[in-house]
């Protein structure tokens, strides 16, 4: 039950972030003051830094998303949806986006309204935000409509309007920054008026409304039309026309309730009468603009219209595209050109600008309402479902498959946009040489891709490094695959780069084991020789044995044998697998010498592989295998490589998406000209003088218990966030990403140790390393879990499993004696068929279990054969 905060402070709930499910606790003026202090005033100018840099768009909402964040409608428990919220506050939220030039206007003019409390400029200051006091009473009786009617209100006192797909109760608000924040601690209630507005014919509710709740400090306040439903003529005070019923209107065309979003008449004509020097001029300009100005769009626009921009936000460097899909999906819903004019106007209101003139808008509407009108018509079948007379928004209407593919592919790419960023604080407490590798990154998401695949070659150039997870010990080597709609994944071919230095060293090693090997062996033969002159056995200890060198760069394009070989050669050594293209392992795996699947799967935790074939001699044994693998490609690869989540192999793997960025780069060299393979050789070579440190001095790295005891807690928290949306692939992917956490706070450690002490055979690894870590797998957790949604859970469809002993089962519900009656009756209670139970009977019966006596079976007190 819900209850309503009647006295005090008003208090609400606090996230760290829009996907956090644990909050705090704060007062509404505790918000106020973080707003009006420079709190957040850093990250306010860098996201309207970027917002202003076209193609920047992700990066702009990556920092608005690490922002934290409010729930206005009071205090919430384990997350901020509806379900929740265990306190209201009495708060009722209204957004006002785009109000460029006129925001300080916009919060200037809610100030005057008597019952707002809180009113700031919005995180990107191109919009406001305002908090409205309600009646605890209005909440529960009906808030869609409660909502309508106060954003009505607002938008009419403001002459802008209010953003209607923000009507969730439990919408979640970020912080801003404002200086000038407006908090009213003694703000009344909106009257809301809920009589006569279902059925009396003598005028709106938001006449009513208006009339009580908006007219505070603004002259012009009830002037405009309405328009959503039937107009009245009734007057509000100054004679001008009044607003009509905007809550409660019916929409004929789709069944639903219509949208009161655009509602109203254009904002310009508000904005004039508000600022006109009296009443009577106002009232004047107000009744000549509302005569020429026509009604809002019938309710079902509106809702076209609010569910088209729900699925295709609005962005500034998108604007062309998004009017010509608008356009391509009306005609494709059936919209008449009278009604593409409507959609037009509403359109043109919410989002023109000096750059993006009502004139362009048209133009691109147009086009591609005209471009679907020009394709050949439909089939003959989907005519006949027309014909039918069934809705626009019927679910059984065929869609426009091309529409609707494309429509996934701009929803994938949104979703990989929202995923998150590694954040800043990492990278600031990061090594130098992990500095230095990510210093001519393009932008965030290059910058994470090529943190990562440097700790996956770091992992691989750490030998004898090793921590306990479990009872056991692990090294560093983990798998990364980096996925990419597009162009954006091959940096991965500079980062491996870093390993070259260290294979280098290994080729100059094989190469003298060579030769020493050829000189033996000529040394041999002269023995044999020798021998055989002097009748006598060869001295078999001058045999040589061939040599076997290290490869620590693995081909992709392998064969089984050849890579248990490398592995089992490396010891602890370990490999490092790596290709810009999954396609090139994928058709490794595929042939008849490569399949090596499994060995993915058990080198990923060091399980014991082994082979034995004719062909080998001996058998090759590898008790421990270490193999890092680093891997890139697009989705379609991804899907080829991975198939299901049934073989566990995508949850051992570090994931990593990123967006398709459809603008063009800079390809100039610049002043610095810098050469990525050159610039990662050299590390690679600094690398190589800490791994040579390190095959002389094994390391182990300990953590803390205050460290064991965090991550406990936040892999548990993990672990109850992904089992409660009922599928079995995001537990084991939480539970190998506890291990990886681990594998990255040691590799971290193995710098802070080169730093220090670089031949201490203990190392404790410090806070600020173990909480990178936890962030980076915090980060990556949510690329993982969301493309594993890809994924199906089994390649094959899942069989229902059965208890075994189903005559055991039955007998345990029936007395020592029974009839046959009784006995499928019995079975049919535990869901056994009756063909099921005569059978079971009968054997039970011809195995002696049971035995007949007359009409009646009894149980034997003692089995035969057990």
């Amino acid at each position: 039950m819900v209850t309503t905060c009647t006295e005090g402070e008003i208090e609400i709930s606090e996230f760290g972030s829009v996907r956090s499910k644990t909050s705090r606790i704060i007062s509404l003026r505790q918000y106020v003051n973080n707003v009006r202090s420079d709190m957040f005033k850093a990250r306010v100018e860098e996201y309207m830094r970027l917002a202003a840099l076209p193609g920047h768009e992700a990066e702009a909402q990556a920092v608005k998303d690490r922002m934290p964040c409010i729930v206005p409608a009071g205090v919430c428990s384990g997350g901020h949806a509806v379900k929740n919220l265990v306190r209201h506050s009495g708060l009722l939220q209204i957004d006002m986006d785009h109000t460029g030039a006129r925001t300080a206007e916009v919060c200037g003019l809610l100030r005057q309204l008597p019952y707002v409390v809180v009113a700031h400029m919005s995180f990107s200051h191109n919009g406001v935000r305002a908090f409205a006091l309600v009646a605890a009473g209005d909440v529960e009786r009906n808030y869609e409509r409660l909502y309508a009617a106060v954003g009505e209100a607002v938008s009419r006192h403001a002459g802008h309007d209010y953003d209607s797909k923000c009507k969730i109760l439990t919408q979640p608000s970020f912080y801003s920054w404002d200086a000038d924040a407006y908090y009213n601690p003694g703000a009344e209630t909106f009257r809301m008026q809920w009589g006569e507005e279902m059925t009396g014919p003598e005028g709106g509710v938001a006449e009513r409304e208006i009339a009580e709740n908006g007219n505070a400090g603004n002259g012009n306040v009830g002037n405009r039309s309405s328009g959503t439903g039937t107009k009245t003529g009734a007057t509000a005070g100054t004679g001008a026309t009044a607003g009509t019923d905007t809550t409660g209107v019916a929409n004929t065309r789709t069944g639903t309730n219509a949208d009161t979003t655009d509602a109203g008449t254009a904002a310009a004509s508000a904005s004039v009468s508000a600022s006109a020097p009296n009443t009577v001029s106002n009232t004047a300009s107000n009744t000549a603009s509302n005569s020429a100005i026509p009604d809002a769009a019938p309710g079902f626009l509106a809702q076209f219209l609010n569910d088209f921009e729900h699925r295709n936000p609005f962005r500034r460097g998108e604007r062309n595209y998004l009017a010509l899909k608008l356009g391509r999906v009306a005609r494709s819903k059936g919209f008449s050109k009278e009604e593409l004019e409507e959609i037009t106007r509403i359109f043109t209101r919410r989002y023109s600008a000096t750059d993006f003139t009502a004139e362009d808008i048209r133009q691109r509407i147009n086009a591609g309402y005209q471009f679907i009108e020009s394709l050949p018509q439909k089939t003959e079948e989907h005519n006949r479902v027309q014909n039918r007379g069934q809705g626009l928004y019927d679910p059984s209407e065929p869609p426009d498959e091309a529409l609707e593919d494309a429509d996934l592919l701009e929803k994938n790419n949104e979703l990989r946009a929202s995923s998150p960023y590694i954040p800043d604080s990492v990278y600031d407490g990061l090594p130098a040489l992990l500095k230095e590798c990510v210093k001519y990154s393009g932008d965030l998401r290059e910058r994470d891709i090529v943190l990562l695949g440097c700790l996956s070659c770091c992992g691989a150039l750490f030998p004898h490094v090793s921590f306990f997870y479990k009872n056991a010990l692990y090294s560093p080597h983990f798998y990364l695959a980096l996925i990419a709609a597009g162009a954006g994944k091959g940096v991965l071919a500079f980062i491996i780069s870093l390993l070259d230095a260290t294979q280098e060293h290994y080729d100059d090693e094989r190469r003298q084991q060579k030769k020493a090997f050829e000189k033996a062996q000529a040394d041999w033969d002269n023995e044999l020789h020798q021998a055989q002159r002097e009748h006598r056995s060869p001295d078999t200890d001058k045999k040589p044995e061939e040599p076997k060198g290290k490869y620590l760069k693995t081909s992709a394009t392998t064969s089984k044998s050849r890579l248990l070989e490398q592995l089992a050669t490396n010891g602890e050594l370990g490999c490092h697998m790596a290709s810009t293209e999954i396609n090139t392992l994928i058709s490794s795996l595929t042939q008849d010498y490569g399949k090596y699947e499994d060995i993915l799967c058990k080198a990923a935790h060091h399980e014991e592989i082994s082979q034995s074939y004719k062909a080998d001699g001996d058998p090759i044994v590898v008790p421990h295998p270490h193999l890092a693998l680093a891997i890139s490609g697009t989705q379609e690869q991804f899907i080829n490589f991975f198939h299901s989540h049934e073989n566990g192999l995508y949850s051992r793997f570090l994931i990593y998406t990123r967006q398709l960025s459809l603008h063009w780069e800079t390809c100039s060299p610049g002043e610095g000209r810098v050469d990525l393979r050159a610039h990662f050789r050299a590390l690679g070579q600094k690398l190589f003088d800490m791994h040579k440190l390190l095959l002389d001095s094994p390391t182990l790295v300990t953590f803390t218990p205050e460290q064991w005891e965090r991550h406990t807690q936040q892999f548990s928290l993990w672990l109850k966030s992904a089992l409660v949306e009922g599928r079995e692939y995001p537990s084991s992917i939480v539970f190998r990403h506890g291990l990886l956490a681990m594998r990255l706070a040691s590799i971290l450690t193995i710098f802070r140790k080169w730093d220090d002490y670089r031949y201490a055979k203990e190392y404790a690894c410090t806070d600020a390393d173990f909480n990178a870590a936890m962030q980076i797998v915090a980060t990556i957790l949510e690329h993982s879990l969301l493309l594993g949604t890809t994924l199906p859970d089994t390649g094959r469809q899942p069989v229902l499993m059965r208890h075994f002993h189903q005559f055991d089962q039955i007998l345990a519900d029936l007395p020592r004696s029974f009839s046959y009656s009784d006995f499928t009756f019995a079975a049919q209670n535990l869901g056994i068929s009756l063909s099921t139970a005569k059978r079971i009977l009968k054997k039970g019966l011809e195995q002696e279990l049971i035995v007949k006596q007359g009409d009646k079976y009894r149980k034997r007190n003692k089995r035969r054969g057990k």
